[in-house]
């Protein structure tokens, strides 16, 4: 990276910032969504254990 141009664009977020972000907030909201899933699904079987 050059000293001049990150200056320049370090006001205004680029495109490729963007997306990067975008894709950064997808990766940790699906981890996040399977990690909550798992405990569900760990909570569903020990109901389903519990009443048969």
């Amino acid at each position: 990276m050059q000293h001049q141009e990150s200056n320049k664009t370090s006001n205004k977020i680029t495109k490729k910032d963007l997306i990067e972000f975008c894709a950064w907030v997808g990766i940790f909201a699906l981890c996040v969504f399977f990690e909550l899933h798992d405990k569900v699904d760990d909570k569903i079987a020990m109901l389903s254990l519990s009443f048969v």
